[in-house]
């Protein structure tokens, strides 16, 4: 557990926040269905990506959308 003051590692919430090449990866582990697991596969292979970036990818946009 990180025992960090979330306000000292938490960004501004106006301050904008994506990912960026400097940025440090860590791993990040979540279940998903595994036809949605098959679909995001597919998809990465087809696209010549990582699954890893796919997601990163995905997440950004999502989030950036309703950060507004």
């Amino acid at each position: 557990m990180n025992s960090q003051d979330p306000r000292k590692v938490l960004p501004h919430p106006d301050e904008p926040v994506s990912a960026s090449s400097t940025d440090p990866l860590e791993p990040f582990n979540t279940r998903l269905p595994r036809s949605l697991q098959r679909r995001l596969r597919v998809y990465a292979a087809l696209e010549g990506r990582k699954i890893q970036d796919v997601l990163g990818s995905a997440l950004d946009e999502y989030l950036s959308q309703r950060e507004g």
